[in-house]
């Protein structure tokens, strides 16, 4: 009998736990047979048959979702923006103006110094993308759209009657993408 190396026995376990964790995943297909009643009209004669019918359903895992509960004490909101220094003071004026307003949350503007997208996007892949980032528009924002980063905000804007026009039109316009606000 062949030994397995220390790797073939490690890449055989990694399969092995891929394939039930897959397995796991795997939604429950189920034959349910019911006895359906059926009015056929025969020769102009309505008349009540019973037929067998099978049906396949597929069944997903059950999801469990609940409510996160409201944090207890102040909220702090992590905003990045880029290293650009009139830019981040700006920033920094606005969150204290705001904290102001809003004593129970607390915003944090930090910057990134250099390669700002992918410093971003490796974030947000690897879940520390922190709450909000600094996006220039022309700059490609439907690559934030296409990988579901960013949300459409019509919702929103219909709901709490939010006036767009005190914004400048080609600014609204720069953050829409197939018709939707982004």
């Amino acid at each position: 009998m062949r030994r397995l190396s220390r790797r073939e026995l490690l890449k055989t376990a990694a399969l092995a736990g891929a394939g039930l964790l897959l397995a796991g995943c795997k939604p429950k297909v189920v034959e349910v047979t019911k006895v359906v009643k059926e009015t056929v009209v025969v020769k102009g004669t309505p008349k009540v048959v019973e037929k067998v019918v099978t049906q396949v359903v597929v069944k997903e895992k059950e999801k469990v979702v609940t409510a996160t509960p409201a944090p207890k004490g102040p909220i702090e909101i992590i905003h990045y923006d880029r290293n650009i220094p009139q830019d981040v003071e700006y920033r920094k004026e606005l969150a204290k103006r705001f904290m102001e307003e809003h004593p129970n949350i607390k915003v944090k503007v930090e910057t990134i110094p250099d390669g700002y997208t992918q410093t971003i996007l490796t974030r947000i892949a690897s879940g520390t993308a922190g709450d909000c980032f600094r996006h220039r528009t022309h700059g490609g924002m439907g690559k934030y759209v296409y990988r579901g980063l960013f949300y459409p905000l019509d919702d929103f804007v219909d709901k709490d009657g939010y006036d767009l026009s005190v914004f400048f039109k080609g600014a609204i316009d720069a953050c829409e993408l197939e018709g939707k606000l982004y």
